[in-house]
Order: structure tokens, then C-alpha cells, then sequence
């Protein structure tokens, strides 16, 4: 359903139509009403503002859509008797118009205030069940730009449209534990999830997308650790301080993310670029919160002139209008490699749907603080005292094998590694060889490894 107009295709006599069971189609109605309060009672607090699989709209506003489109079908009913059609413009038009009209819809939408309209839309469509007369059940129109839907197909299609999303849900609740919790700090309230048993890893993700980015990855990681992965501030379901922010605020508030947990010890940090650079600035401040250090795609320089130039260009274009196709095309482009974005589709997907459905405010505000506002890390590196790995993707135009090479050699006893076919989010893009290579750094660097740590640079290469 993508648009808020009706257009005349003309009258469609009715076709042949066999008896209609009144009192089943009633039946499905009432228990798709029933699986939509379920599914908005068992979706956790955290995953209602978080992307909903398959979509740019968070999974709040998945369930206005719901609703909205439930509030329509009386209306359609109505124009199916009269054979004329509904919601029929062209994609180009209706795809982004759906978006955009939805996300204004859901401002300000509550769980309890959505359910209520959806209980009231319901109400009003089996209304409209009961008037249905006889031998009009066969009649309609095209609808939704797919076709012909005869009035007794317009009331199958809540059920449909809430199979459709379900499905999508139930894939991200099959993969998450039900530890999640969101953590006040002094970036404001940062969404965390748990999964695994171990010694403690902290993970946190790269600007422009959330956690999820590290779903691949997490099967192999969480095997022997216990993974705490952290949305940073304006990233999935976190919020932000409402303010400006540095790098160092964000180290503070992973230590506040682990007292309000009550880990005292010292934990592995696996941050990928925004959080290698909290890392290594965590790791320069407090280094006994740290037993190792990896840092992935993580360029330690300021932005150059004209890298800044270009991001303040496309953020006020963001600003102005969205995060419309070319900024979207513009982001997967730079954080992907040639090799992910050609034969990857569902990491594009991912990288443009996190675009499209962040929270502009608050994307705004982290773009300005830390990567904008971001210190050069290098006069940390030669500090560091915790065991160093810095991985990098041979794709990464940010953080180049010899950029990084370079970086490395002022860490002592720090370590190397280059992923192939990567740019910036080597765990999305080639999980495989990152969590090898995360995992042979880990079991180098537990106490008592056999194997001591150099007091020069070590690269180590793909397998």
C-alpha cells in the first residue's frame, strides 16, 4: 500500500464467484488481530526502534504500517464495489512516498497507542464483513499496483501482509537472546545485547550501522566468549545525549556500560572503526579494563581538508532531504569493497536500509562528534600497552594495508592482519577470515599463552 490517493481504472463487472464462508473469513480476521497484539507484547522494548529486517523503517513504524494499511480496507471494499482501484502508482513514485508518509505517521506512536487503532480498525472492517451483500463478493479492482483483488481477496489481505512481516521478525528473535538491556551513560542510554559464555568480549560497530552488524561473526565469536555488543549513541536503539560528544565520552560510557553490568576484569575490546577508535582510546586511558585490543578498519588520522569537505557536503544534503538514493548508494559504496557490493546483495541491503531508517537527528549528531570531530589517534599508539591487533580490509581507501602497516609499528609488540575482498566492515563482509583471525589473536594473548608477545610488529596475512 503506497499512496494515499484513489485513482479510477474503470468499472470491473463482477466475475465469477463461488460461496464466500462469512463466519471463517471473520475467524481469520480476529486472529490476525490477535497475532498483531502478540507480536507488538513479545517485541522488547530495544527492537522497537531498531531497522526492522527487510525494511528502512524501525519496527515501530513497521507496526503503524500495519495498522494503516488495516484502517484503509473498508475504504477499499467500498471502491472495489464501484470497480475502481486503489494505491496503483508507479514504484518509482510509491516506494519512496510509502516511506516517507509512514515515518511521519509513526511519530510519536506508542505500543498501547498502536494497538488501540488496530483494534479499532479491525472493528470497522468486520463492520464492513457483515454489509457485504451476497453477490458482491466477486466484484473489484486493481489494487496496490499488483493486479485485480475481488472484495473477498481485499479481506484476506491482513492476514498476508502481517505473515509478510512477521516472518521477518522471527528471524532476528531466533537469533538474540532474550539478554538485552539499554544502559543509561553519558552519551545517554545505549542498547546492549549479550550472547555467549567465556571471558568477556566487548564489541562495538562502525558509524552508520548498529550491532547487527556483527551477526556474522557472532556464532564463531560467542563459541568461547561472552560477547557484549553495544549500539553506540544514535545507532540502533540507542539515543544520544542531545549534544556533542568525543571520543573519550564514548570510552567513559563502555565503562559505564560495564560497571551497570558488574564486569570488574579486564575484557577483550573488538571495535570496528568508530569502535576501534573508542578502543584505543579506552585502552590509552584505562588499560586495566583491557586484557587485548583489536581494531578493525580503523584509520587513526584525523579527516584530511577534503574528507571533510565531502562529508559536510553530504551531511547537509542529508539534512535537507533525507537519506535519499544517492546518499544511501554514496554510503555502501564507501563502506563496502567492489567484490562485497557485486556479489553481496544482502550487505548492501543492510548498509542502505541502516541509512535510510536512522534517526537523522541523532546520525547528524554522531557523524559531527566522531567522525567530523575526531582527534588523530597517533600520538596514542606509541602508549598502548595492551596486547594490539589492527585488522584492515585490502579494499579500505580509509585505512590502507601500508596506512595501516605505518600505524602499527608505532604499537609495541602490536600486531597486523589484511582482510581480502574488504573495505571498511570486514565482519560483514568476510566473517570467516575476521573471526579467524580475531580468534588466533585471542587465544595468543590469554594469560599464560605460550606464545610471547613480540616487541616488534608482526603482520600476519590471510590464510
Amino acid at each position: 500500500m503506497t499512496s494515499l490517493a484513489t485513482i479510477d481504472t474503470g468499472v470491473e463487472m463482477a466475475r465469477p464467484h463461488p460461496g464466500v464462508d462469512r463466519v471463517a473469513l471473520r475467524a481469520e480476521l480476529e486472529a490476525t488481530n490477535a497475532q498483531f497484539r502478540a507480536l507488538v507484547a513479545s517485541t522488547p522494548d530495544a527492537r522497537w526502534y531498531q531497522t526492522c529486517p527487510g525494511s528502512a523503517w524501525t519496527v515501530g513504524e513497521v507496526m503503524v504500517h500495519l495498522t494503516w494499511a488495516l484502517e484503509q480496507l473498508p475504504a477499499e471494499v467500498a471502491s472495489a464495489r464501484r470497480g475502481q482501484g486503489m494505491f496503483n502508482y508507479p514504484a518509482w513514485l510509491a516506494n519512496p512516498a510509502s516511506y516517507w508518509i509512514n515515518r511521519w505517521n509513526a511519530r510519536g506512536a506508542t505500543r498501547e497507542s498502536v494497538v488501540r487503532r488496530h483494534d479499532a480498525a479491525m472493528a470497522a472492517v468486520l463492520d464492513t464483513l457483515d454489509a457485504v451483500a451476497e453477490g458482491d463478493w466477486g466484484l473489484g479492482a486493481n489494487f496496490y499496483g499488483h493486479g485485480f483483488y475481488s472484495i473477498e481477496g481485499l479481506f484476506h489481505t491482513p492476514a498476508q501482509h502481517l505473515a509478510e512481516h512477521t516472518a521477518a521478525l522471527a528471524s532476528v528473535r531466533r537469533a538474540e537472546t532474550n539478554d538485552s538491556a539499554v544502559i543509561a551513560t553519558r552519551v545517554g542510554p545505549l542498547h546492549v545485547r549479550q550472547t555467549g559464555s567465556g571471558p568477556i568480549a566487548v564489541l562495538w560497530h562502525s558509524l552508520f550501522v548498529d550491532s547487527a552488524s556483527w551477526r556474522r561473526v557472532e556464532p564463531q565469536l560467542s563459541a568461547d566468549r561472552r560477547l557484549i555488543l553495544i549500539d553506540g549513541p544514535g545507532h540502533g536503539a540507542s539515543g544520544d545525549p542531545g549534544q556533542r560528544y568525543a571520543m573519550r565520552d564514548c570510552a567513559a560510557a563502555a565503562i559505564d556500560v560495564l560497571d551497570a553490568l558488574g564486569v570488574a576484569g579486564p575484557v577483550d575490546w573488538v571495535g570496528n572503526a568508530w569502535g576501534g577508535h573508542v578502543g584505543i582510546t579506552l585502552a590509552a586511558a584505562q588499560p586495566d579494563r583491557l586484557r587485548s585490543l583489536t581494531a578493525i578498519g580503523s584509520p587513526v588520522a584525523a579527516y584530511t581538508a577534503a574528507e571533510a569537505r565531502e562529508t559536510r557536503l553530504l551531511l547537509g544534503v542529508y539534512r535537507l532531504i533525507g537519506a535519499v538514493a544517492f546518499i544511501r548508494t554514496a554510503v555502501a559504496e564507501a563502506l563496502l569493497s567492489p567484490a562485497t557490493r557485486e556479489h553481496d546483495p544482502q550487505a548492501v541491503d543492510y548498509v542502505r536500509s541502516q541509512i535510510g531508517g536512522a534517526d537523522r537527528r541523532r546520525l547528524r549528531n554522531a557523524v559531527e562528534s566522531i567522525s567530523l570531530g575526531r582527534e588523530d589517534l597517533g600520538g596514542l599508539l606509541p602508549t598502548l600497552r595492551v596486547p594490539t591487533l589492527f585488522v584492515t580490509g585490502a579494499d579500505h581507501s580509509g585505512f590502507t594495508p601500508e596506512q595501516a602497516r605505518e600505524s602499527i609499528a608505532l604499537v609495541p609488540g602490536g600486531r597486523l592482519a589484511t582482510v581480502p575482498d574488504a573495505a571498511y566492515l570486514a565482519p560483514l563482509e568476510q566473517p570467516g577470515e575476521t573471526a579467524r583471525i580475531v580468534k588466533e589473536f585471542w587465544a595468543a594473548t590469554l594469560p599464560n599463552a605460550t606464545t610471547a608477545q613480540s616487541t616488534r610488529s608482526q603482520e600476519e596475512g590471510p590464510r
